[in-house]
């Protein structure tokens, strides 16, 4: 890349222009060049309005000296890669030119994409594709076919490009087309004779001149439902409050009505929320689990996510992928298969006590209104967020990323197909689990009667299914060459690693269930073991052997996959595919076993840790939490318009904060959304029968 920052320090020389034209007698810097270039090229209003700031930025007039100084000064921080040059944009779009007439021009602030190629213009092989409205253009890329050893070794910078982004400061009568070719020709101009290729492309949603905008009729009806939910809920515990109690003395049984109104009741959902289940209860460490992993997942998020956001020093992803210190915040995705193992050991529990009283459309319905509600607020919060966003250039291209999915796509997060779709058609990110999850939960049904029906077999179906969780996925990573662990990439689009590793590897259901068979063979011990009262760690030695095997099955894939983020390690395919088929079956292995060792002994340190009421509490509200999230991340990453300064500190502060905002959204979420929306699931499944919902806290653990 040494042309490359030959090109940056060439160009912040102020040599855009080889006529040698001058202002004052002065060289122009690179907002100057610009301008120029605009006057020569553009529209009487534009070149009118840009005659007007070049003279009036000479005078020091106050308002031209604003629009400049709103402007990205460009190029800094070239060695540390600093590629993101925003300027100020509220103070650009406060610039009003005024005239006799009222205002003549305002101030319109774009973000110019710049991109960089280092090699030859005419003689090079070009290789251009397409994702979310853009087209990229690559000089001499690695095929997606070759061996991911080169693919990983060059996983962040494996191709000569640099895409640097310029803010700066126009008249909004200069269009965004205009201000392209000005651009391109200054480039072009600057370049001549170099060894580079360079190209701006200016984009309508590049440019923004106020931050308001219309309201749509969609932000309408999704504020006025939620109007309407908050009243319901707050009127439900009125009602429970006041007149449900006297209606209790007076010995009538509610109605059919009144049972579905007081579902939405805050007081009852609250009391829901802080029930315990009995302290001998070995499973209270569920809740323990659940919340750590969710933990390390929201701090997977923030780093995963701020790849798409504005950053000064993309190098950092870099310095830091092998490092210890970021193992955990990078392989979070590992913590993503305790949920799975979670939900199968859990699953095949609850089909043991409902032996007799089974039903399959029941079960379905019940998971569905559980997951859906929340699902989507979550995505339609999403929609709407963005849409308010918009005022900022650099957000508007989320759109494409974030909306546009959502608003084609959403259908298939409501049929959990989600995790099918392509990388660019995905909507609400992480919904991929749901996705995976639930289809997983309806295969495992006819697994679990029949292991119910005949245990004799259980150990042949669990092998079988054990030994196709594993060769599935190696023999995908084997023939895809996708990259066997998930890249952290600075890249404001899905990067085509990226691409290969989440449609092959990560968001496909067959690849993920592994972990989640561990957990189906976890939940059949655990209930055979309690049938028989025995306890799977008796003494405090074995306790230790069984625990300490339980902590290399879960470190030794998260350790290992360390290995494939460093740039200088190399790996065979054969090394990949035996990677990516064993590290979740062994992951889930160590959760199960870990759960199976204190759920069984039910005392000890670690099960009044896990179990305590603090997890407990937020252990109920994590599914609600972890959908918020990516609202949350949206919202912050959005609400920042400068530039992002990574560090170690930025990722624990921010994660921090997260998990704050996160679980305080969640608490809502399961009040207003997910807990009454369960309620009346299972007033459904009762097939409507109007007996009296309790809400005493001890009822919940029965």
């Amino acid at each position: 890349m040494k042309s490359v920052v030959f090109f940056l320090i060439y160009f912040n020389s102020n040599v855009w222009i080889s006529s040698g034209e001058s202002i004052n007698g002065t060289r122009p810097d690179a907002y100057e060049a610009v301008l120029l270039q605009l006057e020569r090229q553009s529209n009487s209003d534009c070149r009118r309005d840009v005659r007007d700031l070049l003279i009036n930025l000479h005078r020091h007039t106050p308002w031209a000296v604003k629009m400049y100084d709103a402007g990205g000064k460009f190029p800094r921080g070239i060695i540390t890669s600093i590629t993101n040059h925003g300027g100020n944009h509220y103070d650009c779009i406060e610039v009003e030119r005024r005239n006799d007439g009222g205002i003549k021009f305002q101030g319109q602030y774009c973000v110019v994409p710049i991109e960089v190629f280092e090699g030859e213009s005419t003689n090079g092989t070009t290789y251009s594709y397409s994702s979310f409205g853009f087209t990229h253009h690559y000089i001499r890329p690695p095929k997606l076919t070759q061996s991911p050893q080169l693919l990983t070794q060059r996983n962040l910078n494996w191709t000569d490009l640099k895409e640097l982004f310029w803010a700066t400061c126009i008249p909004s009568t200069c269009s965004n087309a205009e201000l392209e070719k000005a651009v391109n020709t200054a480039l072009a101009e600057a370049v001549n004779g170099k060894n580079l290729v360079i190209h701006a492309t200016v984009k309508t949603i590049d440019c923004a001149t106020t931050p308001m905008r219309d309201r749509t009729l969609f932000e309408y009806m999704f504020f006025l439902t939620f109007f309407c939910l908050c009243i319901i809920c707050l009127a439900s515990s009125v009602y429970d409050c006041y007149a449900q109690p006297r209606t209790n003395d007076e010995g009538k049984s509610p109605g059919l009505l009144v049972n579905v109104f007081l579902g939405f009741s805050l007081k009852r959902n609250f009391n829901d929320l802080v029930a315990e289940p009995s302290k001998s209860d070995g499973l209270r460490i569920l809740y323990g689990i659940r919340v750590i992993s969710a933990l390390f997942i929201i701090a997977f998020h923030r780093m995963l996510l701020t790849g798409f956001a504005s950053v000064l020093n993309p190098d950092f992803i870099i310095s830091i992928r092998n490092k210890p210190s970021a193992m955990l915040f990078r392989n979070g995705e590992m913590a993503v298969d305790t949920f799975f193992t979670i939900s199968a050991f859990l699953h095949i529990l609850s089909m043991y006590r409902q032996q007799g009283k089974f039903s399959f459309l029941k079960t379905i319905f019940r998971r569905y209104m559980r997951l859906t509600p929340v699902a989507l607020v979550a995505i339609f919060t999403e929609i709407v967020m963005i849409d308010n966003m918009m005022g900022y250039p650099l957000w508007k291209h989320a759109k494409h990323l974030i909306q546009r999915p959502c608003t084609r796509n959403w259908i298939a997060n409501m049929l959990y197909i989600s995790n099918f779709k392509a990388a660019d058609e995905m909507c609400l990110v992480n919904a991929w689990y749901l996705g995976a999850d639930m289809q997983l939960y309806v295969l495992s049904i006819p697994v679990i009667l029949l292991v119910i029906k005949y245990s004799s077999v259980a150990k042949y179906v669990f092998g079988a299914l054990a030994f196709v969780s594993i060769a599935i996925p190696f023999a995908v990573a084997l023939v895809s060459d996708a990259p066997p662990v998930l890249l952290s990439i600075i890249d404001r689009r899905v990067h085509p690693l990226v691409r290969s590793h989440v449609e092959n590897l990560y968001w496909p259901t067959y690849c993920r269930a592994g972990s989640y068979i561990v957990g189906l063979i976890a939940g059949y011990l655990y209930h055979h073991i309690q049938l028989k009262k025995f306890k799977l760690s008796e003494t405090l030695s074995r306790s230790f052997i069984l625990l300490t095997i339980s902590f290399v099955c879960c470190f030794v894939p998260l350790y290992y996959s360390t290995s494939f983020h460093d740039k200088g390690y190399s790996y065979t395919p054969l090394e990949s595919a035996l990677f990516v088929g064993f590290n979740r079956f062994l992951w889930g292995v160590g959760v199960g076993l870990f759960i199976l060792v204190i759920a069984t002994r039910a005392e000890g340190f670690l099960h009044k840790f896990l179990g305590h009421k603090f997890f407990i509490f937020l252990g109920k509200i994590t599914y609600s939490s972890l959908l918020a999230n990516l609202v949350i991340n949206v919202y912050f990453l959005g609400a920042s318009l400068q530039p992002i300064y990574l560090s170690i500190s930025y990722y624990v502060t921010s994660s921090i904060l997260d998990i704050f905002f996160t679980y305080i959204l969640g608490f809502f979420i399961y009040l207003f959304i997910e807990q009454p929306f369960r309620n009346l699931s299972e007033l459904i499944c009762s097939g409507f029968k109007t007996k009296s919902i309790t809400t005493h806290p001890a009822k919940k653990s029965e």
